[in-house]
């Protein structure tokens, strides 16, 4: 009832064009479209926002430039940079995102360094750290093949259907694994690599690089050369 309430303040603030601080005109507990602002800021829909310190509180968030320290938004977080925490309820896309970044939807980011975590699917260009996914770990498509995802993972990825990754330093969990290049270990129902250096363990293994007779094997298939 009270975040109803607020948001509805902000709303009406927002509809002015009027920012309301209380503190100084960029620092404080701010309630509006506050380009920039420092503290604790509450706004409905963030419009041509540029840096954000501290903690932000938003229906739909939106800054152009970055965002440190929380970023909350209900539905759609849309900051271009964020360091240190973010959420969005429908989803948290951005450009880089560097700490903990969470939805109970999706997350899309080309650069993420640190933890990703969302209920149903992850696209994300550059994952370094640990990244779940309810559903499904994925990167753009692109290349002679339209159905291999364009993405690199360093660190674990796990996911209830699928990763999906270009490459894969590290480990992968999930029921289907499909790599282009993976260094390390996958754990799955299947487990496809076309070049892997390290180990598969699943009810079928797939290896590309493995010698006729070798690329498909049951519960474990390895390939620890070059």
């Amino acid at each position: 009832m009270i975040c109803a309430l607020v948001m509805i303040f902000c709303n009406n603030v927002s509809a002015q064009k009027k920012p309301f601080s209380l503190g100084g005109k960029k620092a404080g507990i701010g309630i509006g479209n506050f380009d920039t602002y420092s503290g604790i800021r509450f706004n409905f829909k963030d419009k041509k926002v540029n840096t954000i310190n501290g903690l932000n509180l938003a229906v739909n968030s939106g800054a152009d430039g970055a965002t440190n320290g929380i970023s909350l938004a209900l539905f759609f977080n849309a900051d271009e940079d964020i360091n240190g925490i973010s959420f969005g309820t429908m989803a948290n896309f951005g450009d880089n995102r560097n700490g903990l970044t969470t939805s109970t939807f999706a997350v899309f980011c080309f650069n993420n360094n640190g933890i990703s975590i969302s209920s149903c699917f992850t696209f994300v260009e550059k994952m370094n750290g640990i990244c779940v996914s309810g559903f499904l770990i994925m990167g753009p498509f692109g290349g002679d093949d339209p159905f291999i995802s364009k993405n690199t993972i360093n660190g674990i990825a796990i996911a209830g259907y699928a990763v999906m990754a270009h490459r894969i330093n590290g480990i992968s969990i999930a029921g289907y694994n499909k790599i282009e290049n993976q260094y390390g270990l996958s754990i799955g129902l299947v487990n496809k690599a076309q070049k892997l250096r390290g180990i598969q363990m699943g009810l079928i293994n797939y290896v590309g690089n493995n010698p006729k007779g070798l690329k498909w094997l049951p519960f474990l298939n390895m390939h620890l050369g070059k």
